[in-house]
């Protein structure tokens, strides 16, 4: 595997550049961003592996479902498959209002989650690659993102704090409302950059030559290959 190199606050720097951020938020970003590197570095030890390039994206990422009239919900982070010179990436992507306006134990959380759904996307590239029929509806979505992924006990068993912590945030499919409400006032009602996107829009379609050369970590293949499904 080539290392993929990604400079984490490669997008923020740019909307910064181009007026879409305002000063404070830029600054407050940056500031988090040691907290993030650190609770990186914990899953890392913890699972003994090393996680996949990340970003930040500064856009909040509201979900609507056409099936489900009124239901909103957001994508605080993400795995992201990236096609680079006819190869797959695996990258993962974390929101500013992630970063900026939750707790600790929520930023751990997702951080140690977003892995487990890496390690699950290894397996099927590595092993039998295929194309899931993305979800319609917000319930599906959540279904979806609560089945599709490495159990965390599998890779954190020594580290009950981070498993612990994963089964609270989501057990039922990702819940934080104290967060939602701090995003909802400091991002999205000071006119912040957002997207509107569907639960289908987070599905992404892959080159099948793209996948055959995939650019995956040998260490992570060899170790998702021994935990069986």
């Amino acid at each position: 595997m080539e290392r993929l190199r990604v400079d984490p606050l490669g997008k923020v720097n740019e909307a910064s550049r181009m007026g879409k951020l305002p000063p404070d938020i830029t600054e407050k970003i940056f500031s988090r961003m040691p907290e993030l590197a650190s609770m990186v570095s914990k899953v890392e030890a913890a699972a003994r592996l090393t996680y996949p390039p990340y970003y930040v994206q500064p856009v909040m990422i509201l979900v609507k479902s056409q099936a489900e009239v009124g239901a909103t919900g957001v994508y605080y982070a993400r795995n992201v498959p990236a096609v680079l010179n006819n190869k797959l990436n695996l990258l993962i992507e974390f929101t500013a209002p992630l970063l900026l306006y939750s707790s600790k134990q929520t930023l751990q959380a997702v951080v140690a989650h977003e892995f487990t759904h890496y390690l699950e996307l290894v397996r099927r590239f590595a092993t039998s690659p295929f194309s899931s029929p993305s979800p319609s509806t917000m319930f599906e979505a959540t279904y979806k993102d609560m089945q599709e992924a490495v159990p965390p006990e599998l890779i954190f068993g020594r580290r009950k704090g981070l498993v612990s912590a994963i089964d609270k945030k989501f057990s039922e499919g990702f819940s934080d409302e104290p967060m939602n409400r701090r995003a909802i006032k400091n991002w999205l009602e000071r006119k912040l950059p957002y997207v509107v996107v569907s639960p289908d829009d987070n599905a992404v379609k892959v080159p099948a030559a793209a996948v055959m050369n995939a650019n995956l970590d040998v260490a992570v293949v060899e170790r998702v290959a021994k935990l069986g499904r």
